[in-house]
């Protein structure tokens, strides 16, 4: 084991943006409240075996901003056309491409085991020492660097002291730079009366170690809602867990924000929280699927933390949010908003040697990470030619200014973006970009590149393949497969050395 010391530089403040002549909306949130620690304990000391196997629910699928039956049309449409050029998609061009530092493909091992499971809902971070969380609905594991799995249980065992039963689903999984500790969440229930936030600290940088457990209610307002597709983040002092508030039948309703006390839930004392609930944009339209930014460096932002969310269906909106400061400075939500590339809803992905699709659903931001005065982001959208295009956008949280990138190529369809820092020093422009590829002649597998540049400069790598695919994608009873529905790509700051995991 590689024992690593160092001095982190104080932590630079936040960038404010200018709120002059803008156009503001402003979430004071809820009063202060408490969630108690339920338990300290030894996962791998826990003896209950669930067992779990998650198979094609519906209430898995991922809602978006319009209900469920109208969703299927807008996408069938997407498919059906998906070879015409739109002319609100005219801002779409092919970048030229540089083959300029792509990435090396070094140690790698098989992960999570699927099982029977659908979807895989992959989460995973990495500490400096090399200890691995990992994710995938319905289990979680801990291996060392060389893929030694030291622990590997059901989430219902991992969080058998909170006595929830099994209806456990979509993990996120943090490393805490500062704290040198792991976070792991995962949610319960999918209705108004059983929907809780699973939350655990672990007590040191091994998970082998113990954790201190948590749960916070999912529906905070007491509302006929319950809480769906997190999204987390770290800042200095605070844990973000954003969301989106779905009714019984399962469409979305509005979207809430979570901000907690990690410090406590590190120390094991009860958690003190906020929520900001039905969250508006600077428009005063409802916010969709906010997305927590992470420091891509080795170091939290201070005091409060950026979002950012987009239209599900596509178009040329990109709001921008964030907390004014930690949990006990009475912080506020503050909605902006900027005007950027115009893009349409993706169709689905296509593999070779089947009819079978892959589900793309929609075209939000699927993942982000803040690095030097810039927010960059991603997800997936239509093309000109009718492939699956990799958006990768870039915000200027100064002058909330966005601009974009699609990676696109004929035939081949790219999804599920992730994004780390690349560069050797913290001022270098150089981002991971890590996806899922599929196409007419390719089965499905992931690659990575590496993308340099600042503002409307996107210099992309050629791409390095971490995985080909074996075969085709044929899971569930009908032709529409669920791709996986997320990748990870994580930094791990350690001796110097450019290096990420990725799944």
């Amino acid at each position: 084991v590689i024992s690593y010391q160092c001095l982190v530089a104080q932590t630079p403040k936040m960038i404010l943006p200018d709120l002059t002549n803008r156009q503001v909306v402003i979430n004071k949130g809820s009063e202060l409240l408490k969630a108690e620690k339920l338990a300290t304990g030894n996962p791998s000391l826990m003896e209950s075996d669930w067992n779990v196997v998650l198979r094609n629910l519906s209430s898995f699928n991922h809602t978006s901003q319009v209900p469920t039956i109208e969703f299927k049309k807008l996408k069938s449409m997407a498919n059906e056309v998906r070879s015409t050029v739109p002319d609100r998609m005219n801002d779409i061009k092919n970048t030229p491409r540089s083959a300029v530092n792509t990435p090396i493909l070094n140690r790698n091992f098989k992960g999570n085991a699927r099982d029977q499971s659908v979807p895989m809902d992959n989460s995973m971070a990495v500490s400096r020492n090399g200890f691995i969380v990992s994710a995938i609905n319905t289990n979680v594991i801990f291996t060392n660097p060389a893929g030694t799995i030291t622990y590997q249980k059901a989430f219902s065992d991992f969080f058998t002291l909170l006595n929830l039963g099994t209806r456990m689903y979509d993990p996120r999984v943090i490393y805490d730079v500062e704290q040198n500790k792991f976070i792991f969440m995962c949610l319960n229930g999918s209705d108004p009366t059983t929907t809780q936030l699973c939350i655990a600290f672990s007590k040191t940088e091994d998970p082998n170690g113990e954790w201190h457990y948590y749960k916070v209610d999912g529906n905070p307002s007491g509302d006929n809602r319950w809480f769906d597709y997190p999204n987390v983040g770290v800042s200095k002092n605070d844990l973000y867990v954003a969301g989106l508030m779905r009714d019984t039948p399962g469409d979305w309703q509005y979207s809430v924000l979570y901000q907690l006390d990690k410090n406590a839930g590190f120390a094991g004392q009860d958690l003190t929280f906020k929520y900001y609930n039905e969250l508006k944009n600077a428009d005063n339209a409802p916010s969709f699927n906010l997305v927590p930014t992470p420091s891509a460096w080795d170091y939290l932002s201070d005091p409060g933390m950026y979002f950012v969310s987009n239209e599900a269906l596509g178009g040329d909106t990109y709001n921008l949010y964030y907390t004014t400061g930690s949990l006990s400075d009475d912080p506020s939500l503050i909605s902006l908003q900027t005007k950027g590339l115009a893009t349409q809803l993706a169709p689905d992905g296509r593999q070779k040697n089947s009819p079978n699709v892959l589900n793309t659903f929609d075209s939000r931001i699927w993942s982000a990470l803040y690095h030097n005065g810039t927010i960059h982001m991603g997800g997936h959208v239509n093309t000109p030619n009718g492939d699956v295009g990799l958006l990768y956008g870039r915000m200027d949280v100064e002058n909330v200014s966005f601009e974009a990138d699609v990676l696109t190529n004929v035939g081949l369809d790219y999804a599920f973006p992730s994004f780390s820092a690349y560069g050797k020093n913290e001022e270098d422009a150089e981002i991971l970009v890590n996806y899922l590829v599929s196409g007419i002649d390719l089965l499905p597998g992931q690659e990575q590149r590496s993308c340099h540049g600042t503002g409307a400069t996107f210099m992309w790598s050629d791409p390095v393949r971490l995985k080909d695919g074996s075969s085709p994608v044929n899971v569930l009873s009908d032709n529409n497969e669920r791709w996986g529905d997320y990748t990870t790509s994580c930094r791990r700051f350690i001796n110097g050395r450019v290096e990420t995991w990725v799944t």
